[in-house]
């Protein structure tokens, strides 16, 4: 079939669409400008955009004669439901939005802000293609100081030009309905950082004090941040607020830190909790190396891990170059006191001070607050005191390793640590709300709190798409039309904005 002898391809034709290695499909065109010069066509479940220029078709053919030809045929039956309205009111917006300059559209931030938090959600480039189609449907707009996000809900909302306020959660479900609760929450948690940075103060120092206020202050608000090897959560430190006794007041094991050798840098909120932390070797006579950075935010590790960059202190992987440094040696109950190390370090008595080294008799394995001889752990061949280890059915395990590998839900089972993860829970005693480990399929997350909450904590709504905590079902009366009354769709509307902004 030759274009050139074809009438202009018109709303309801099929074009073959071909991109890279592909096979060619027939797909249905839905919309096409007054100029001709772009065109809405199906794809597979979803909606496309391209720009015509007729010497470049491939073929195209109507209704009635596509299906006598060879290839895949996508047709609008085959479109996904929108939030937004028809799919030829979704078809009208992306052609609008394909024919505006992309660099002056205001919801291009949330495409290079997704461009660059889409892995950590776990979204594949196909994903993020259909995130920026949604993105052009919805117009969202970030709410100035705050990480709220006003949008277009729906169709009839954009032609009165009626936007409405969500939380960031809220907003990139009501949006993104091809994404899981999961990738929702990390998407969400990466807005939080990026739209309402927290503003912290660094402080450096090595004296005992230094390091029991960095280990033993009270933690700022945890954010869930992405966690590596050399990243890791503050919440999960098992050195946080451990503390034995000197004979005469409690004092942090990594008091011992303060012999000269180290110093610890640490962030604090202006409420002064502690935000992040990390030890690093301070001789002047040789290069620095620090042991793993414990934050609670993506915002603080950075923060510390820029800090130590520019100060050119690099990190070392098993604190092999902390060989020959020292700490304090002191005792505490009959006991060398020594914190949990994240390396292969142990330690020889030298009068006032232990020595580090890599064969020593000490060992810093142990999460109680003393330097031990234990037994060997089954994953990582350390040292580890017998009253210490943890039984798996890998065998007796350090602490650090079960923490990699194993969690303890809220009734003492151990499960993979990949399956656990942290949900609300709203004690039957008493009414207070509690943050519990728990197996993830046990859990729900509730998008307008943007929080985890135990299963049998939350009531789905009427409609299915949203779970409330039962016990806030009266805050949503939208959701539960049928036992709290529905308000008309202006009113609704209206609240909702209103609450959302407050």
């Amino acid at each position: 079939m030759e274009s050139d002898v074809r009438e202009p391809i018109k709303v309801g034709d099929y074009l073959q669409v071909k991109r890279g290695s592909v096979t060619a499909h027939w797909c249905e065109v839905v919309a096409i400008s007054e100029c001709g010069r772009h065109l809405v066509y199906t794809g597979q479940g979803r909606l496309d955009t391209h720009l015509f220029f007729e010497p470049m078709l491939r073929e195209y053919a109507s209704a009635s004669d596509v299906y006598n030809m060879a290839g895949s045929v996508f047709d609008r039956r085959g479109i996904k439901p929108s939030k937004y309205g028809t799919i030829d009111e979704v078809a009208a917006v992306l052609l609008q939005s394909a024919m505006t300059s992309s660099h002056s559209q205001p919801w291009r931030h949330f495409v290079l802000f997704l461009e660059g938090n889409y892995s950590g959600a776990g979204i594949q480039y196909d994903g993020l293609c259909e995130a920026d189609r949604a993105l052009a449907i919805f117009k969202p707009e970030k709410v100035e100081g705050s990480s709220a996000i006003s949008l277009y809900l729906n169709a009839k909302d954009a032609k009165r030009e009626r936007r409405t306020t969500m939380k960031g959660g809220r907003a990139f479900k009501h949006m993104f309905n091809h994404l899981s609760d999961k990738e929702i929450a990390a998407l969400a948690e990466a807005w939080i950082e990026e739209s309402s940075p927290r503003e912290f103060v660094l402080k450096v120092g090595g004296e005992r004090k230094d390091f029991r206020r960095a280990y033993c202050g009270v933690r700022a608000k945890y954010r869930n941040p992405a966690t590596t090897s050399y990243r890791k959560s503050l919440a999960t430190s098992c050195m946080h607020t451990t503390k034995v006794d000197d004979g005469c007041e409690n004092m942090s094991p990594a008091e011992v830190y303060a012999s000269g050798d180290f110093k610890v840098a640490w962030l604090e909120t202006l409420e002064g909790h502690i935000a992040a932390r990390v030890v690093f070797s301070a001789r002047v006579d040789t290069q620095s190396y620090h042991a793993p950075i414990y934050g609670a935010c993506e915002q603080s590790l950075d923060m510390l891990d820029t800090y130590l960059q520019d100060n050119k202190v690099e990190l070392s992987s098993d604190l092999g170059e902390w060989h020959g440094l020292k700490l304090l040696n002191i005792e505490s109950n009959g006991r060398t006191v020594g914190p949990y190390m994240d390396g292969c370090v142990r330690g020889n008595v030298s009068g006032d001070h232990i020595v580090l080294s890599h064969s020593g008799d000490l060992d810093f394995d142990s999460t109680d607050g003393y330097a031990s001889d234990g037994e060997m752990c089954g994953c990582c061949g350390d040292s580890v005191h017998e009253d210490e280890l943890y039984h798996t059915d890998e065998g007796g395990l350090c602490e650090h390793c079960f923490n990699e590998n194993y969690a303890y839900t809220e009734n003492g089972e151990v499960i993979p640590a990949e399956n656990a993860i942290y949900a609300l829970n709203r004690s039957s005693w008493n009414g207070n709300c509690y943050e519990i480990c728990v197996h993830i399929d046990e859990v729900v997350f509730c998008e307008d709190l943007d929080q985890y909450w135990v299963e049998e904590d939350v009531t789905w709504s009427e409609c299915g798409d949203y779970a409330i905590p039962t016990h806030l079902m009266k805050d949503y009366p939208e959701y539960f039309p049928s036992e709290f009354g529905e308000d008309d769709d202006e009113t609704t509307n209206n609240n909702n904005i209103e609450e959302e902004a407050a």
